[in-house]
Parts: C-alpha cells; sequence; structure tokens
C-alpha cells in the first residue's frame, strides 16, 4: 500500500481547526506532525500541549486510520476537504461533495456509480454491493413516492427534490463514513466526463417524460 505524510492535509487547517486536532489527537506521529505545523505557524499552545519535533518518516494510511480521531474534523468539515492532497501516492477518488451534488442533480444510481469507483480504487470490494443494493433500492422508493404523490395530490416533477436531497446525505452518511471514513488521504478526481454523461441522461430523461405526458 502506498504511503505518505499529512502535510498537506494539515496545511488545509485554520489556526482553530489544528489546535482542535491537537487537542484531540493521541499521542503519536500524527499529533508531532501536527505541532511542528503550529510551532511554524508561531501558535502559543499549552505546556501539556507540547511534544518532540516532527517525524519526517512518511506514514502509511492505515497509520492515519488508527491515530486520526474524526470528532476532529466532522464539526467543522462535513465535505472532509481536510483528506484533499496533492501527493501523487494518493487515491484518485471523487470527492465526497461531488457524490453527493450528482445524487441530488442526476440520481442517487449516479452519485453511487461514483461511490463503486472509489472502492475500486481502494480495493475495498466490500463496500460495492451495499451501495449497488443502496442505490436501486432508494431509487425504487422514489419511484413510486412520486408516482403516489402525482396521483394522489397532482403533484409534478419537483415533489422528488427533498427525496433527492435526502439521498445523497445517505449515500455519503451510510456508504461513504462506513467504507471510505475521514482519514483517508486522496487527491480529488476530476468531474468533466461525470459531468457530460450526467448532462446526456439527464436530457434524454426529460424528452422522453415531457413526450409521454404531451401525447
Amino acid at each position: 500500500m502506498a504511503s505518505y505524510t499529512l502535510a498537506d492535509k494539515i496545511l488545509l487547517m485554520s489556526d482553530s481547526e489544528l489546535r482542535d486536532f491537537i487537542k484531540y489527537t493521541p499521542e503519536g506521529e500524527t499529533k508531532n506532525i501536527a505541532l511542528g505545523e503550529a510551532s511554524k505557524r508561531g501558535m502559543q499552545l499549552r505546556s501539556s500541549e507540547s511534544a518532540s519535533s516532527p517525524p519526517t518518516q512518511p506514514i502509511s494510511v492505515v497509520e492515519q486510520k488508527q491515530s486520526l480521531p474524526s470528532q476532529a474534523f466532522g464539526r467543522r468539515d462535513p465535505w472532509g476537504k481536510a483528506q484533499h492532497v496533492n501527493d501523487e501516492n494518493a487515491p484518485l477518488l471523487y470527492s465526497k461533495r461531488a457524490i453527493y451534488s450528482f445524487s441530488v442533480f442526476f440520481s442517487v444510481v449516479f452519485g453511487a456509480i461514483m461511490m463503486v469507483m472509489n472502492m475500486r480504487e481502494l480495493k475495498k470490494p466490500e463496500g460495492v454491493v451495499p451501495t449497488v443494493t443502496f442505490s436501486i433500492g432508494y431509487l425504487a422508493a422514489v419511484i413510486c413516492v412520486t408516482n403516489y404523490l402525482s396521483t394522489r395530490y397532482e403533484h409534478d416533477l419537483s415533489s422528488s427534490n427533498l427525496i433527492a436531497l435526502l439521498g445523497g446525505a445517505l449515500l455519503n452518511k451510510m456508504i461513504w463514513d462506513k467504507y471510505i471514513g475521514d482519514s483517508v488521504m486522496y487527491r480529488k478526481r476530476g468531474i468533466l466526463i461525470p459531468t457530460i454523461v450526467g448532462i446526456v441522461c439527464l436530457g434524454l430523461f426529460l424528452i422522453v417524460y415531457f413526450s409521454a405526458h404531451q401525447a
């Protein structure tokens, strides 16, 4: 497994985020790296937070998962921006925000495909089946609910807006948090190709939808 440092992630933190990170991180190499960055910024820390000079050896992804506290990021970093790095050794993944956005604007199945591609990049096949199962089940539920609202209350296509928002949030909460987590450093994957594919698919859907209603 490739290994790399946490320097890029720590550089993205504000002073307050870095202070919280140091507070919640147990003693070890990871905390020493953060303390080194705090020292470069001239931050004043309590004596209880002081530690030895930061290590120069890279830390593996496995070590990161064991040492990085989720509470240090979850409250101020819901989209996992601190996980984005520029290191060439880091895996290339679609970001949490990208997956949410595509789930909302196109469909939760679209977001699930992006999530599955992340699983393949991370070599986590155990997350593929739950991702596919959730997306298909959720899409079926959306179709049933929107059809019900349309026939009973004469709501139009916009009735599914709230359902789409919920689907994107659940996909990240149930799948990303369980199988990827908030401690994996990664490079952001471009979204140009998914955007083009999504627009084409949405255009075809709208053509079929309005043609059927005008017939």
